[in-house]
């Protein structure tokens, strides 16, 4: 299986099953504490052999390092388990993230169990990846402080227009 992500500085999750190193045990691949939710595209790596159907997978397990500071929920296709059976039309899972409380950061582990067992009969291993979350507990992430911060913007550059228009009015009519 292969996958793909929203993230722009790691779009590539998973290439024949196999975590890239971003994704890994130690993940370099992280959400802001502006991000809630981190989108991901799976296919097969190759077409299915003869007399191979699509690849099922399971509910998606995620465990979160520090349940303290993020909780995880799977939504889309894959939420509840389905098949990837397509190396050109994606299977999506999208992972929403929480910051519940507590500032710091969690790496979120996404486990996806394969079922059934390949032509020699050994179970499939399952797809694992994963990836950090930032939470803060900071105003500049807080996204009623993020909407005050742009009307005050506004407002402050409203202000300015009109100072600057009455100068201007004032130089043209001789003062």
């Amino acid at each position: 299986v292969d996958a793909g992500s929203n993230l722009k500085d790691a779009p590539v999750v998973l290439m024949g099953g196999k975590a890239d190193p971003s994704w890994g045990g130690h993940p370099t691949a992280s959400l802001t504490c502006l991000q809630d939710r981190a989108s991901f595209a799976l296919f097969r790596h190759s077409q299915p052999r003869p007399g191979e159907g699509a690849l099922r997978v399971a509910a998606p397990v995620l465990v979160s390092s520090r349940p303290d500071v993020v909780r995880a929920t799977a939504a889309g296709a894959l939420a509840g388990g389905g098949f990837v059976d397509s190396t050109s039309i994606a299977a999506e899972l999208e992972v929403l993230t929480e910051c519940v409380g507590v500032a710091g950061a969690s790496d979120v582990e996404v486990t996806l169990p394969v079922v059934g067992r390949d032509s020699a009969g050994n179970a499939y291993a399952p797809l694992k990846f994963s990836f950090a979350k930032q939470c803060s507990a900071d105003a500049y992430c807080d996204q009623e402080s993020i909407q005050k911060r742009y009307k005050m913007i506004a407002l402050a550059a409203l202000l300015v227009f009109l100072v600057l228009s009455c100068f201007c009015i004032w130089r043209i009519k001789g003062g």
